[in-house]
């Protein structure tokens, strides 16, 4: 947390050590995630900061020396009143970020999907621009960008942002699972990698979320229905999610 002047430093230290000593009995799961994370890739996506998630992330790396760059999120909440959730996400940050470094912050990310819940993207350009603001007075050099479903890239928000995370999913489009991947792949293309080279500032664009469902809680639901009430193509299973990431690979 940010530590006043003091008297109260000696209390905030405290409180510091106290919220540190709290990770480390904390951690041993996340050490365990995070080797398991660090076999499968090099870069994981956060989604928001509350219970201390990203300082519990970075303690983990730090301790099991893996080779893992995080992207730690602020979750926007509309009916957020006073900001609350904002100001205690970003003290998390603060503080992880305080406490560990940034040597493996690839970015933060302000808000998941804030513009497919109905937020604005004025509002959204916005709180990136605080935190920018706030990097800015803290010295940190990393991109600040958001992550949104895929069709919510628009002129306005690529040009406030230094990168954009999509969500990408053939599931909700009842796309046959063979022709997912590359689904997926053009639908990006399209809406997003296009939005970011047209932009002056030219943000990066990476498809952040995607895949296939390995089983649902119904037999019903194993078949997507779309909003006209439709079967189509799109059958969940895990033999259909090994297929998916199988043709994956010939987009990569």
């Amino acid at each position: 947390d940010v530590l006043n002047v003091e008297h109260v430093m000696i209390v905030a230290a405290v409180d510091v050590e106290a919220r540190v000593l709290g990770l480390l009995h904390r951690n041993v799961d996340a050490r365990i995630s995070v080797q398991t994370l660090s076999q499968l890739t090099s870069r994981v996506r956060l989604y928001g900061a509350d219970c201390n998630v990203t300082a519990l992330m970075l303690d983990a790396i730090q301790r099991t020396k893996t080779n893992l760059t995080i992207y730690p999120a602020i979750y926007l909440d509309q009916s957020d009143p006073n900001d609350a959730a904002w100001t205690r996400q970003v003290d998390n940050i603060t503080f992880a970020l305080d406490s560990f470094g940034t040597d493996h912050i690839g970015g933060i990310s302000v808000g998941n999907e804030y513009l497919l819940n109905g937020g604005s993207a004025a509002n959204l350009v916005a709180y990136v621009q605080r935190f920018r603001t706030l990097a800015a007075s803290k010295s940190w050099s990393f991109p600040v960008g958001t992550g949104d479903a895929g069709s919510m890239f628009t002129a306005t928000v690529a040009a406030g942002v230094d990168y954009f995370m999509a969500n990408v999913h053939a599931w909700f489009a009842g796309t046959l699972v063979q022709d997912g991947p590359g689904w997926t792949y053009e639908y990006f293309e399209t809406n997003d990698a296009a939005v970011a080279e047209a932009a002056p500032n030219k943000p990066a664009a990476y498809i952040a979320e995607t895949g296939w469902p390995s089983g649902a809680n119904t037999t019903q639901a194993e078949t997507y229905v779309n909003e006209n009430g439709q079967v189509t193509g799109a059958k969940a299973g895990v033999a259909e999610l090994q297929t998916f990431l199988d043709r994956s690979e010939e987009h990569t």
